[in-house]
């Protein structure tokens, strides 16, 4: 493998926003990175807006729609666990770390592990497993603990 090729496997990288890709070739095996896309933040208001409709209603839909949301950072396949049979990552009231595997998106044949850059408890899992996704889509909500 020549750096030519190397700076090929770096432009498809970019092109078609991976975090990660590994080729090996006979002996030769190289893995290139890059960091996830930033992480979209931010309190989203329950549709009708404060006040509207029952207020009991109204706190359940602001909890499940208040925290941190992690959006995809590419078009893919969005996998829960390693495995069809395997436990998934992460669960509605699992605690993470910063690099804490959350999820895996399959683009273009490659497993992308997407993982948490906050410490924080998930509240919801937002994709489906299996479920095509695009980049920028939700697909976890948690809360922040500093």
């Amino acid at each position: 493998m020549n750096t030519e090729q190397i700076r090929e496997l770096a432009r498809l990288l970019e092109d078609y926003g991976l975090t990660g890709i590994s080729v090996k070739e006979g002996d030769f095996s190289v893995r290139l990175e890059k960091k996830p896309a930033p992480l979209v933040t931010g309190a989203l208001q329950p549709a009708g807006g404060e006040g509207a409709g029952d207020t009991s209603t109204y706190e359940s839909e602001k909890e499940q729609t208040s925290g941190l949301v992690v959006t995809s950072p590419m078009v893919g396949v969005f996998y829960t666990s390693p495995a069809p049979d395997a436990e998934p990552f992460v669960t509605p009231g699992s605690r993470v770390e910063p690099g804490d595997v959350l999820c895996i998106i399959e683009a273009m044949k490659l497993m992308n592990e997407i993982t948490a850059e906050h410490k924080g408890v998930i509240r919801q899992v937002l994709a489906e497993n299996g479920q095509v996704v695009e980049a920028g889509e939700p697909l976890f909500r948690m809360e922040i603990e500093k």
